[in-house]
């Protein structure tokens, strides 16, 4: 992950609303697409406040769900959060982009708002498609050329912690395409979300291994 201290973050701040409100937007979008009879296992890196996932444990209960962060300090909180609500179908962990455990496979993992901050991406992207199963799916947002223009455009010069937080973006170091994510997974995203053009989900639906005759 890049230099932005997310300990010291989320230890003096909690979600914003507007933040708080995409994460259940998006829990009610994956409740309508995913076919959760065949979700066991979900995960999702970066997990952050986790309002999404901990929204989709509380109507999946026969789901298993982990949520990753780089920040102790977040995986604290979450773990709180879940005990409190009575999930018992959640687990929270400790992960930094890109270097995850790609032998776990996973029904479903999810990296929302996160690879802006990995200078290391298309590894990043590499590595979560491996740790999904066969017939499983990851969605994903990426940074892109959008991304970059418009971070250069809004960012402001005098905003020293958010030019430290996008510095990757800004600086275009880890820019990525829809066929540089084909290239490094050898699967073709389709598109599940914009809400402006420089912020795409796309899902990647991870072929079943090829058995042998």
């Amino acid at each position: 992950m890049g230099g932005f201290d997310w300990g010291r973050h989320w230890a003096e701040h909690d979600e914003n609303e507007a933040a708080s409100r995409f994460a259940l937007f998006m829990a009610d979008r994956l409740d309508g697409f995913l076919d959760w009879r065949r979700v066991s296992s979900f995960a999702d890196f970066g997990c952050g406040p986790a309002t999404m996932m901990l929204a989709l444990a509380r109507r999946h209960p026969e789901t298993v769900f982990h949520g990753y962060d780089s920040s102790g300090t977040i995986i604290a909180k979450d773990t709180a959060r879940a005990a409190e609500a009575g999930l018992r179908n959640v687990a929270f962990g400790r992960a930094v982009l890109p270097d995850i455990d790609a032998g776990r496979g996973f029904d479903v993992i999810t990296c929302l708002s996160s690879l802006h901050y990995v200078e290391r991406i298309e590894e990043a992207i590499r590595n979560l498609f491996r740790a999904v199963r066969g017939g499983g799916l990851l969605l994903l947002n990426y940074p892109n050329t959008y991304t970059h223009h418009m971070y250069r455009r809004d960012v402001k010069q005098d905003d020293e912690e958010t030019r430290t937080r996008f510095t990757l973006v800004l600086n275009g170091r880890n820019l990525v395409t829809q066929r540089t994510i084909q290239r490094v997974t050898g699967v073709r995203p389709r598109r599940f979300h914009s809400a402006i053009r420089g912020n795409i989900y796309v899902t990647l639906h991870k072929p079943w291994p090829r058995r042998r005759l």
